[in-house]
């Protein structure tokens, strides 16, 4: 089969990180390589439907339906899991323990886990019956921490004729689950659908009758139930109701812990406006109620999200017009995670572009939308992005992971973003790469390493014929594996051992303190490799999440127009300040490019993200010295991507060239002319002068500040010179023309049009 193109992101880093690790004692397990992971199984035949928990002791559980058995491959499956320590190294049988009692093809699929309170886990997945439309069961089983079935036989959690399937479980916070799932008293295809639940203690037994309690049976269909659980016991469930229509509805039901009603029969209309309501998504507000997210429906397009919080008597928050949290083409579910302060995040599969991208939304408990209007970009990469995760991030935020089409349209690779609360990308703008193995890597699921990191567990299919699982671990700064980051500071302490990674003592800054020892210091690359830099902040501030970082806004309105960023952009949080106060960063980059300004993306007061010109206004702002830029910051101010006087300033921002701008050393002999012609059709003359011989380069940049093309690189001589330029391989836009020879260097812009 056709196998795509191996890509790997930040290649240099983990380059090095590689070759340090085979020159060391390797102590962790975790891969640090995205074309490599981890594989939980690669048993015979197909193993799908992965997902992950952690166990709240530092382990992750890692389950699959696994088809070795199966004679059947639509209806066949047996669930298996595997336990992954903090250090990803495998602590059950070499591809996994049955967790189904009986023996042979087990009919078993679409397995969940869930964590329960004294670190176990309760794994639940479906049973087919003998045709895709007959009755299904939905089966459960607890697992020690040893992989053993604690229960003595699998538990039927329904005991009911009709089919079940369509499934949600959550924690009861008691050492159990809530099960909400879709019934049909009948064959799937011909039978109209209710919503039924179960509770099951931590011994295994079910607690609302055998049967179950019925949460809806109202006329029409009733389909694709979301779950919550207060930590009071209470549960809501909510889903699409067609009693009235055949558009579909958002309707809620509240259960006591002992499986009592406690709204009016057949639940609370949420949402029963004219279009069609679907894909309803709930989680806690932590205040004994919920919020709820839906799709917008028309005509079996979905083309709106909005969102409602119900308090624990039924009363609709947010008003009877609910909150619109995006206007555009949605495709698929959103995902809902709790911000941990009354409110919710969002995201969904975004198609208001020419292809599927990953949006979210922050909203906050008195419903006011807190990110820009329609949602902030998670990653709009080339090609396709599709089926969404989240989890929160334990520090106020989430991460999101998803299946990417950007490297090839025909197989998917595995990308992940963690934004802060404020909506600030902590890694790499589009996303950090957790899997570009060859074939196929889909269907993400995600869990917490309870410090800002993830487990991230796919279905693979490298092998070329057949789908495995694989996991892989990202910390909190967005790095593979197990990577040594000694102070903390966001850079790992190969990346600050000098441009060559090999001066353990490098100290940028000139304290005669190692620039890797020290939190208030950070060595490391630009995001192109060009520059090698040093950024710094007083001995008693901390800087957090250092990163070389692509553009954070392509859509670059509010930029000067043929302006460049050199260097790209450079991402940092500074900690330790008193609420309100103030600092100086310095940032220190080598072979000067000459800039004319710092642009920063971020909001300020009284408006949302934007670009703006951080040039210093007597308070804030950036002084330029040379190779030096000294960022004035005050906590709460412009400068500050939070916007808020927490003692925290978080800064996104870069370095700026206006084509404009000629650094006019031409009465000196050095001078970099308008190429012709301009615009360029297909080639083009540069020409160009210098006074003395010197290492010269001239290259190509696009907008963002990214080198497309290098025309020239090396000594040359004195004197005025010309190189042609072949533009085929860029596509239409504006670029940048940069000359530089020792210290001197200039601009032009250039304009390809076909």
């Amino acid at each position: 089969m056709a196998m795509k193109t191996k890509v790997s992101f930040n290649s240099l880093l983990y380059s090095c990180i590689l070759i340090f690790f085979q020159a060391q004692v390797i102590l962790a397990q975790w891969s640090g390589d995205p074309l490599v992971n981890n594989c939980v199984t690669d048993a015979p035949k197909d193993q799908k439907s992965s997902c992950i928990v952690s166990d709240g002791l530092g382990n992750f559980i890692i389950g699959w339906r696994d088809l070795q058995f199966a004679s059947n491959v639509l209806l066949g499956g047996v669930i298996y899991t595997q336990k992954f320590n903090a250090d990803g190294i495998i602590q059950w049988a070499e591809n996994g323990i049955r967790v189904n009692g009986s023996t042979g093809d087990a009919h078993a699929d679409n397995p969940a886990l869930i964590k329960c309170e004294d670190g176990k886990v309760i794994a639940v997945w479906i049973k087919w019956g003998s045709s895709f439309y007959d009755a299904t069961r939905l089966y459960a089983q607890k697992l020690g921490e040893d992989g053993s079935r604690l229960w003595n036989t699998d538990v039927r959690v329904f005991n009911l004729s009709g089919g079940q399937g369509w499934y949600k479980i959550v924690s009861d916070h008691a050492g159990g689950i809530i099960i909400a799932s879709m019934y049909a008293d009948g064959t799937w295809n011909t039978t109209p659908k209710d919503i039924i639940a179960q509770r099951v203690n931590p011994d295994g037994d079910v607690l609302w009758s055998g049967s179950g309690i019925s949460v809806c049976q109202a006329e029409g269909n009733q389909m694709n139930p979301s779950l919550a659980c207060t930590q009071d016991g209470y549960s809501f469930v909510a889903w699409q109701d067609k009693r009235l229509d055949t558009h579909g509805d958002i309707y809620l039901q509240k259960i006591d812990s002992t499986g009592a009603i406690a709204w009016q029969e057949d639940g609370i209309a949420v949402c029963n406006n004219t279009n069609g309501q679907d894909y309803p998504v709930v989680v806690n507000d932590g205040a004994h109620g919920v919020i709820v997210a839906w799709v917008e429906t028309l005509s079996g397009a979905c083309y709106g999200i909005y969102a409602q919080r119900i308090d624990q008597n039924g009363n609709l928050l947010w008003g009877e017009d609910h909150i619109r949290i995006c206007q555009s083409t949605i495709y698929k579910a959103p995902a809902i995670v709790s911000d941990g302060r009354g409110g919710a995040f969002i995201v969904w599969n975004d198609v208001r572009g020419s292809d599927p991208d990953i949006y979210a939304q922050r909203i906050d408990s008195s419903g006011v939308i807190q990110w820009k209007e329609n949602g902030l970009p998670v990653t709009i990469a080339y090609g396709s992005q599709s089926d969404p995760a989240a989890i929160a991030d334990d520090n106020g935020g989430i991460i999101v992971a998803w299946s990417d089409f950007r490297n090839n349209a025909n197989f998917g690779d595995i990308y992940a973003q963690r934004l802060a609360g404020t909506g600030y990308a902590l890694w790499q703008t589009n996303g950090v790469v957790v899997s570009t193995a060859n074939g196929q890597q889909l269907y993400p699921s995600l869990a917490s390493d309870g410090q800002g990191g993830a487990a991230f567990v796919w279905d693979d299919m490298r092998n070329g014929t057949t789908y495995d699982i694989f996991v892989q671990h990202v910390d909190k700064n967005g790095y593979p594996g197990v990577v040594t980051d000694t102070d903390d500071d966001g850079i790992p302490d190969l990346m600050e051992q000098g441009p060559q990674g090999t001066e353990t003592g490098y100290d940028g800054n000139g304290d005669n303190i190692p620039d890797a020892q020290q939190g208030n210091v950070a060595s490391f690359y630009s995001y192109d490799k060009q520059y090698y830099v040093t950024l710094y902040v007083p001995d008693s501030l901390k800087l957090e999440n250092v990163k070389a970082m692509d553009n954070p806004d392509p859509d670059m309105q509010g930029v000067p127009s043929g302006a460049v960023f050199p260097c790209g952009f450079f991402g940092f949080t500074v900690t330790g300040l008193s609420a309100g106060g103030n600092t100086v960063a310095t940032l220190i980059i080598g072979d000067n490019p000459l800039f004319d300004k710092y642009y920063k993306y971020g909001p300020t007061p009284g408006e949302n993200a934007h670009w703006y010109d951080f040039s210093f206004d007597g308070e804030t702002g950036a002084r330029m010295n040379g190779d030096t830029v000294n960022l004035y910051l005050t906590d709460g101010e412009r400068g500050d991507y939070d916007i808020t006087a927490n003692g925290i300033i978080v800064e996104p921002g870069g370095p700026l060239q206006t084509a404009t701008s000629v650094y006019s050393h031409e009465k000196e002999g050095f001078y970099l002319e308008q190429n012709r012609p301009n615009p360029v059709i297909r080639s083009t003359l540069i020409v160009f002068g210098i006074p003395e011989p010197a290492m010269t380069r001239l290259e190509v940049f696009d907008i963002t500040g990214k080198r497309v093309a290098s025309l020239i690189h090396g000594r040359r001589p004195a004197g005025r010179q010309s190189v042609s330029f072949n533009s085929r391989d860029l596509s239409e836009g504006i670029y940048i023309l940069k000359l530089t020879a020792g210290h001197r260097s200039m601009v032009r812009k250039m304009v390809i049009n076909r």
